[in-house]
């Protein structure tokens, strides 16, 4: 030991009896353990006593020696280098050496994909090349776009049919909005139009749009008929067809719906296809048509004789029903005259010549009207009182007003009927003319008479329109009974006011003026000047100078007029 008590030195203290001679003797013999390094360790416990920093404890360097001595060199301290042959700072995790120092073209990082490519590392930016240009793994990630197949070439894609790519596939592109990529006209940037197709791809289809192009709309046609054909055309502003209406034209009857551009032309006398050709004028014509013989040539055929043809044959008509085929007067579309022939044909003779002649007189111009027998305004035979007896000809009015009125009376100023038989008077057709004695015939049976008064202030009755015309009832005679106003009935026409109110036929008769001055009516609470509304015009004025024409209650007391008649239905 050094620097210390040796074991001679102790065991000398703990005897007390050994010399000094003996304990040097002692030490001298001991053998010598060298430590030439000075490292605490002996030359037998250091691998190398000549370097102190080499023993058994000293910390392994990588400087190719066994720095703790444990047989080994450079353990556990060495580093693995990558072979970096393209230089890019990653080496090949192939290529490995184990080295303290890097070796040449060598690198610690060993993660190259590609190290024959100095633009391919795992912090190479991807490139759409192909290629792992990042070493991730992944070839070209987040460097593809999506391709859209647009098979009608309008620019447009269908977006089901994609690829991802760097570069277009042919025929792809990179919008892919097409709702119909059959058709180049459909697009998202086409124009909506009238056709029933989402043509600018928006979702919404003609007039659910709100970008149509109105102009692109069909025109369309009121359909009556509901044959799917319109007759009248009509402009809309709308794609889809209005209720009513229909897109196809052409219908030549929009009353009938077998008469239409789609119908079959069959063999009627009848345009049924609207193509402008009837019966065998058109090629496409079916059927026949039933003719009848007309031997008397009035239209019309007998139903015994009969040819089935689409042409018409000489001497035969469509229309039968002939009753006399030898005469062309009596047949179905004849007027029946008063002859007890019946000429047309429907079973009956003289229907409908009620009035026409003195043997077939009607009662009034109301029961021939009603009868059907009319043949407008003008003359008809009469027998009021109906015991056939003396018929006469009167004058009916069966347009205005309703129809079937009687000509009762008519005065054209200055006519005063002084001499004159005011009951009974001239032609019906006269403008003097007076029926007046058969007014009590025309009494409804409920009792009521019903009144027209016209009056007219230039011209006469039948050139000149009425300046005022009354209709009314009433339910008694006003030529031979009076009451107190109390049954007068206004209807239409013009309300003439005399005396307080309307009166109907309303006039104070003077005595004096003799039988041949008749009043029409009087009331028994009239005041004696009560005479403004007459039909029969005052024997007292005596003069066209007195008064210039006939006194009437329109337009105030005092008011004439040139002319007036009666009518009664």
């Amino acid at each position: 030991m050094k620097d210390g008590i040796g074991v001679v030195g102790l065991l000398f203290i703990l005897s007390g009896c050994e010399s000094t001679e003996k304990i040097e003797l002692e030490e001298e013999t001991q053998p010598q353990v060298m430590d030439a390094d000075g490292d605490g360790f002996t030359t037998e416990e250091d691998c190398d006593d000549n370097n102190s920093l080499i023993n058994p404890v000293a910390i392994e360097d990588c400087d190719g020696f066994d720095n703790n001595c444990n047989g080994e060199v450079d353990e556990g301290v060495t580093s693995l280098f990558y072979a970096d042959v393209d230089s890019d700072g990653f080496g090949d995790p192939e290529a490995v050496t184990e080295a303290c120092v890097v070796p040449e073209n060598h690198v610690l990082v060993g993660n190259d994909c590609d190290d024959s490519d100095p633009e391919t590392y795992p912090a190479a930016a991807e490139r759409c090349d192909g290629l792992d240009n990042d070493c991730d793994g992944d070839i070209d990630e987040d460097m593809q776009e999506i391709w859209f197949a647009d098979v009608d070439g309008d620019g447009y894609g269908d977006p089901d049919s994609l690829e991802d790519s760097c570069d277009p596939p042919s025929g792809y592109v990179s919008i892919g909005l097409d709702c119909d990529d059959t058709d180049g006209d459909v697009n998202p940037e086409s124009t909506e139009i009238c056709d029933g197709i989402d043509n600018d791809c928006d979702q919404l289809i003609d007039d659910e749009d709100g970008s149509v192009d109105y102009s692109t709309a069909s025109d369309y046609y009121a359909d009556d008929d509901g044959d799917g054909h319109g007759g009248e055309l009509m402009q809309t502003g709308a794609c889809t067809p209005p209720a009513g209406m229909v897109s196809f034209g052409g219908d030549c009857d929009d009353s009938n719906p077998e008469i239409n551009p789609d119908a079959i032309e069959d063999c009627d006398l009848i345009d049924n296809d609207c193509d402008g050709l009837i019966d065998t004028e058109d090629p496409d014509v079916q059927g026949t048509l039933t003719w009848y013989l007309d031997t008397d040539g009035d239209g019309y055929g007998i139903d015994t004789d009969t040819v089935e043809s689409c042409e018409q044959p000489s001497g035969y008509e469509l229309e039968s029903g002939d009753c006399d085929d030898d005469n062309n007067q009596v047949n179905p579309s004849a007027r029946e005259t008063c002859n007890n022939v019946d000429e047309n044909c429907n079973g009956i003779s003289d229907d409908g010549a009620l009035g026409s002649a003195n043997v077939c007189p009607g009662t009034s111009c109301n029961e021939i009207l009603l009868d059907g027998s009319d043949d407008g305004d003008g003359l008809y035979w009469l027998d009021p009182d109906g015991d056939g007896f003396s018929p006469f000809q009167g004058w009916c009015d069966m347009t205005t007003d309703g129809g079937g009125w009687t000509r009762l009376f008519s005065s054209l100023y200055p006519t005063f009927w002084d001499t004159l038989p005011w009951q009974s008077y001239g032609a019906a057709d006269y403008d003097s003319f007076s029926m007046l004695d058969q007014r009590q015939y025309f009494q409804a049976s409920t009792g009521e008479y019903t009144y027209r008064l016209q009056v007219g202030e230039s011209g006469n009755w039948d050139t000149t329109p009425a300046s005022h015309t009354t209709i009314w009832e009433q339910s008694h005679d006003p030529f031979l009974e009076s009451t107190d106003g109390f049954d007068y009935v206004f209807l239409s026409g013009e309300e003439s006011t005399t005396c307080g109110g309307f009166n109907g036929l309303h006039n104070q008769h003077f005595q004096d003026g003799g039988d041949d001055a008749k009043t029409t009516d009087q009331d028994l609470t009239d005041n004696s000047t009560c005479w403004w509304l007459q039909v029969v015009p005052l024997q007292q004025y005596g003069s066209v100078s007195l008064y210039p024409g006939y006194v009437d209650g329109y337009g105030g007391s005092g008011g004439v007029h040139i002319w007036q008649q009666l009518w009664v239905r």
